[in-house]
């Protein structure tokens, strides 16, 4: 006995006492599905190489890790549930020469992370763009792996083009929206403010480019913005007010002889420019009149309207043109309407019928495809159809409604002009529509225009206003085949030429 307690002693100075050793815990991180080393510290395995005999247990929570394989100094763990901590815990039982048992423990601290997103964020948080503008967002995910999905708050003002963590946004129309993006299931969002706004002018154009007026006379000028969906408003100046005034409309009043720049401008400074000339008006003694039927219809008149050109701006515009009334046979006719001839058939223009109470109509309803036909020229394919209704129909065009006012102006009803002949492969074509339409009687003859051609002086210009020939139609260059604008005899219209 006392022997065996003088080598218990021996063995407790040179190995350690029996007491049970313990290092300090070891922290390690794994993500779910991730494996991770778990080692004795340094200052452990120093006591336990000393050792004859050693045997490692280790205790494993199998719920948060799985034990993949281990000796007495090390193990290898995989993770399988998050969580904030989870304590390994190791025990090394050895002896030396088998004689005498002593205990190490160890403890490891093993954080799980979950292998699922933990938030998302977007590469900006506000984006200004213009109609049809793009620009590209990216997200990126925190935590574990993860899929994102995107969408508009509104796709009228901005549209999405999404590929995994990168989307394409294009602005549409002007207003605010969000392009939002999400972690699967949408637990984690980020937001970015898109403001899209109209596109500024790129140029603008007017028309006429030059105008010859008498003293006192008035006449509209047209501005054409490019593109037509631009954000601008319009200022007019005249740079010689005595000579010509303009209003912030456009409408240009002669005040006396001279020259006059009018200056259209948009808010970005793009100009265009109309030059003006006044002439002094002519003062002649007047003729006596002759006496008149005050019921009678005959007559030259200036009409102004509101033109709604097919295709050409996309808005209404005010325009002056020529009308004559004939009676002939005591019927009435309308030989002349918007600067074009109807008197060149069978049935001597447009038939007009009074009524009883004051008014008059002119009758479009008729099978015959010549009844309701005028044209620019005899010498042009081209002809025109009238018609009372914007919806062309074959049969029932229906009729122009003619009414005396008391100041002795005439009324005209809403009609339109349909485009009819080779061009259109003789399929009627909605040209434009002539509302608020108001006549004034004139003493001067009305100027039709001609089948001679050769004397008539014309502009031509394409249907961004840029004009293309200014002078007398016998010199007219070959242009290639398609729609212009045409201004001929103070009207200016739509015509399409055909090579």
């Amino acid at each position: 006995m006392k022997s065996k307690l003088l080598l218990t002693l021996v063995s407790a100075i040179l190995f350690g006492t029996i007491a049970a050793r313990a290092a300090s815990a070891q922290d390690y991180i794994v993500k779910v599905g991730e494996i991770v080393k778990l080692e004795i510290p340094a200052s452990g395995r120093s006591i336990l190489n000393r050792s004859t005999y050693k045997s490692g247990k280790w205790d494993v929570n199998a719920l948060d890790l799985e034990l993949l394989s281990y000796s007495w100094d090390y193990a290898y763990v995989r993770g399988k549930r998050a969580t904030p901590l989870s304590v390994v815990q190791l025990t090394v039982t050895h002896n030396h020469d088998g004689i005498f048992g002593d205990k190490y423990y160890a403890a490891f601290h093993v954080r799980v992370l979950s292998d699922e997103p933990t938030g998302i964020a977007i590469s900006d948080s506000s984006i200004d763009l213009i109609v049809n503008e793009q620009c590209t967002l990216s997200a990126t995910i925190s935590g574990g792996p993860g899929t994102c999905s995107w969408y508009s708050e509104d796709p009228n003002v901005a549209s999405i083009t999404a590929t995994g963590n990168t989307a394409c946004v294009r602005g549409k129309t002007p207003g605010i929206t969000y392009i939002v993006v999400s972690t699967a299931g949408g637990k984690y969002t980020a937001r970015c403010r898109i403001s899209v706004m109209s596109p500024q002018p790129a140029s603008v154009s007017v028309l006429p480019t030059s105008l010859t007026m008498t003293v006192d006379e008035t006449a509209s000028l047209q501005a054409l913005v490019t593109p037509t969906n631009a954000s601008t408003t319009l200022n007019w100046q005249s740079s010689n007010s005595t000579v010509a005034s303009v209003t912030q409309s456009g409408k240009v009043t002669a005040r006396s002889a001279g020259t006059t720049t009018i200056t259209v401008s948009t808010s970005n400074s793009k100009t265009a420019a109309c030059v003006v000339t006044v002439i002094a008006s002519q003062q002649s003694d007047p003729e006596p009149e002759a006496e008149q039927d005050s019921c009678s219809w005959e007559g030259n008149y200036k009409v102004r309207s509101v033109v709604q050109q097919l295709g050409v701006t996309g808005y209404a515009y005010p325009t002056e043109y020529e009308m004559t009334i004939k009676k002939i046979d005591d019927d009435y006719y309308v030989t002349s309407i918007i600067g074009m001839n109807a008197d060149f058939s069978i049935y001597h223009g447009l038939l007009l019928q009074p009524e009883d109470d004051g008014t008059a109509t002119i009758v479009l309803d008729n099978n015959d495809m010549l009844f309701g036909r005028i044209s620019s020229s005899q010498h042009m394919s081209e002809l025109f159809l009238l018609s009372a209704s914007p919806t062309y129909q074959w049969i029932n065009r229906g009729t122009v409604k003619l009414a005396r006012q008391s100041d002795g102006s005439i009324t005209l009803s809403e009609f339109s002009v349909f485009a009819y002949g080779a061009e259109t492969g003789y399929e009627p074509m909605l040209d434009a529509n002539y509302s608020n339409s108001r006549a004034v009687s004139v003493t001067a003859p009305v100027s039709v225009v001609s089948d001679d051609a050769s004397a008539i002086a014309i502009q031509v210009y394409d249907l961004h206003g840029t004009c293309l020939y200014n002078g007398h139609a016998e010199n007219l260059p070959l242009l290639p085949s398609g729609l212009y604008l045409i201004r001929q005899a103070g009207i200016l219209r739509k015509v399409l030429l055909h090579n």
